[in-house]
């Protein structure tokens, strides 16, 4: 899959000194551009923060970043996916977490019904919503323009364009 971007601390918030990440904690994440048989795009709409971020999260131990993405659409959106494409990896070293972040994002279109979702109590408690926006260029303008409450929302507000705007150019064909 192809690298997108690195991002630090310095990239988010200029001026600031990046830690030596050699003994930050590692986590990696699936998301999703997702569209819909009108082309649309979901977002999750993060309502206590501020904030829109693309479906997906953590790969559990044993999972392939397909098999999380899977699982995780259908816990947050409800959906199953076809995966159309790769999109690309983002990978976040994050000072105060002390967390390397290696996140992998797939194109996909939705496939069959919906069906009930399993959010978790955080989620819940960030006022998760689904969100479909008319097209890529709208999912890109709303994260854009967000304006994220904390400092891992920033990181995910930059991870997030990355992806969108890697997948603008592997939907123009």
């Amino acid at each position: 899959m192809r690298h997108l971007i690195e991002l630090r601390d310095s990239d988010i918030f200029p001026g600031t000194h990046n830690q030596d990440p050699s003994n930050f904690a590692e986590k990696k994440t699936a998301r999703a551009v997702l569209l819909n048989d009108l082309g649309q795009v979901a977002l999750l709409n993060v309502g206590r923060y501020g904030y829109h971020k693309l479906p997906g999260g953590g790969i559990e131990a044993g999972e392939s970043p397909r098999q999380a993405l899977e699982r995780e659409l259908l816990e947050e959106m409800g959906r199953r996916a076809r995966i159309i494409a790769e999109v690309g990896i983002v990978v976040e070293y994050k000072n105060q977490q002390e967390r390397k972040q290696t996140s992998y994002c797939y194109l996909g279109e939705t496939l069959g019904n919906v069906v009930p979702t399993n959010l978790t109590d955080s989620e819940l408690a960030n006022d998760y919503s689904e969100l479909w926006v008319n097209d890529i260029d709208t999912a890109i303008n709303l994260v854009e323009t967000d304006q994220p409450i904390g400092y891992s929302r920033k990181f995910i507000q930059a991870r997030e364009l990355a992806f969108l705007h890697a997948a603008k150019l592997l939907t123009q064909f």
